[in-house]
């Protein structure tokens, strides 16, 4: 999937309802709800050309499922300088794009600061986005819409099979 596609998918998947609920928050109306690397910025993140276009043109969600996304100016985990830190979880857990395995991470906190697979890439988390909010439309309940939207996470990413992640949770 290229970053422009996932972006009109993952807009699509949104709907009109989500929508004018943020367009009622003036914190999320200021921007386009997308966070974007400033061009000079991120040269240490070592990003292939789809990464970067991913980053820099299209971006992620400030608000997305599971996530929050701040791309202003990428810096590495205190003790970690292969981890930067390109968002949150809700609760306060530094999202980080992982420069030598090339995985964005979450570290838990409250667990000792635990490393959490959250995909293992960039463009995987991209389309895992686009994925949640799909399934997050379904007319399902609790646990039958997480057992559906989590395989469809899988089969997007299936390192997800075998690891504890963000995504199992959500």
């Amino acid at each position: 999937m290229r970053p422009i596609e996932y972006k009109l998918r993952y807009e699509q998947a949104v709907g009109p309802e989500l929508r004018a609920m943020f367009e009622d928050d003036p914190d999320l109306a200021e921007g386009d709800g997308y966070s974007t690397l400033p061009a000079r910025r991120g040269k240490n993140l070592k990003l292939s050309p789809v990464e970067r276009e991913l980053l820099s043109s299209v971006g992620l969600p400030e608000n997305g499922p599971m996530l929050a996304f701040e791309l202003n100016d990428p810096e590495p985990i205190e003790g970690i300088p292969h981890c930067f830190q390109i968002g949150s979880t809700p609760f306060g857990d530094p999202v980080c794009l992982d420069t030598k395995t090339r995985e964005v991470v979450y570290f838990n906190h409250d667990r000792g600061m635990e490393r959490v697979l959250v995909n293992s890439s960039l463009m995987k988390l991209a389309e895992c986005l686009a994925v949640f909010m799909e399934h997050s439309n379904l007319p399902l309940d609790g646990v039958e819409l997480h057992k559906r939207r989590l395989a469809a996470l899988i089969e997007v990413d299936p390192a997800l099979a075998s690891q504890d992640s963000v995504w199992r949770h959500g």
